[in-house]
């Protein structure tokens, strides 16, 4: 029946808002990773933004975790449809809060220090986190960086560093 704007609030009140939301929109034409997203998924709630802003296709698996849409028209369609649709709703929710646990500030410290220190050695980076799968790989004649996440695992926390033995 309305929509409350908060303006600007501390962190626990956010949390505490996106708790007590059903459905997270993201309108912006023009997104990062989306931040926002993954803090809204902790809490159950999925998420609707565009497709074209970029970084929300990373942060939202559409259809699954949230929703992408393409224009107005349906980002209002898709809203509707939500707020309609409880069972829907709690499922999208379900399946985002379980998919926000992959992601914390550990694995992205363990993700940038790789890469820095690949950098560093003046070698060339690339990465993936894939169970099973070398990801931060980089090497030379002289040294080798390598880490496969664990099978079974999906998180850098999970990282193990591959001997040049076991490429």
């Amino acid at each position: 029946d309305a929509v409350t704007f908060h303006g600007h609030v501390d962190d626990p009140t956010k949390h505490a808002v996106v708790q007590r939301s059903w459905v997270h929109v993201l309108p912006s034409r023009k997104e990062g990773w989306g931040l926002a997203v993954i803090e809204a998924a902790q809490h159950g709630v999925p998420t609707i933004g565009y497709r074209s802003s970029g970084g929300l296709t990373d942060s939202i698996v559409d259809g699954v975790t949230g929703v992408l849409v393409d224009d107005r028209d349906e980002l209002v369609d898709r809203l509707e449809q939500l707020l309609a649709d409880s069972v829907l709703r709690d499922e999208l929710g379900a399946k985002a809060q379980t998919r926000s646990s992959e992601f914390s500030w550990q694995q992205s410290a363990v993700a940038m220090r790789s890469v820095l220190e690949s950098v560093h050695s003046g070698l060339p980076v690339s990465g993936e986190l894939v169970p099973g799968k070398i990801c931060f790989q980089s090497c030379d004649a002289r040294q080798h960086h390598a880490f496969r996440v664990l099978p079974g695992r999906d998180r850098a926390d999970h990282l193990h560093r591959v001997d040049r033995e076991e490429l």
